[in-house]
């Protein structure tokens, strides 16, 4: 929710997806139906947009501060992959969660589960396998592999 009067709103499920692909389908999406809104509302001679009032229960938002990098740190022993992956498309694109690898710090972004891969029980629990221009793949103790787009 942002702050002031409000012209219009619209509602969107938010299902996982990375906050660039958020930003980019579903929130452009729904700026351009306000914006619709806001112009037949305007050809309505007495129109008042409503007062943004948090104790009206039909107000869903609220407010929220933007994270820091430091709130967003993965704690990687004790964070689920689900809260991993969560972390980062959290800070997805730019310029992506700030972590560190052997002592190289790193942004991370494009995180994904792929189940697919084959993790030996004597890993450790984070451990770089393969660093290539193109991407950063992380196991998990959780046995599952992520894959970060560098």
């Amino acid at each position: 929710m942002d702050a002031g009067n409000i012209w219009a709103a619209t509602n969107f499920p938010m299902e996982g997806e990375t906050k660039s692909h958020l930003y980019r389908v579903k929130v452009a999406q729904g700026a351009v139906d306000c914006i619709k809104q806001v112009l037949k509302n305007f050809s309505v001679p007495d129109y008042q947009p409503e007062p943004l009032d948090y104790s009206n229960p039909h107000i869903r938002g609220i407010w929220r501060n933007s994270l820091k990098q430091k709130q967003r740190s993965i704690n990687w022993p004790q964070d689920t992959t689900e809260i991993i992956v969560r972390k980062i498309r959290s800070a997805d694109s730019q310029p992506g969660l700030l972590d560190s690898f052997f002592g190289k710090a790193m942004y991370l972004y494009g995180a994904y589960p792929d189940n697919t891969l084959t993790v030996p029980s004597f890993l450790l629990e984070k451990l770089l396998l393969n660093e290539m221009e193109l991407f950063v793949v992380v196991l998990l103790t959780e046995r599952f592999g992520y894959q970060f787009l560098n």
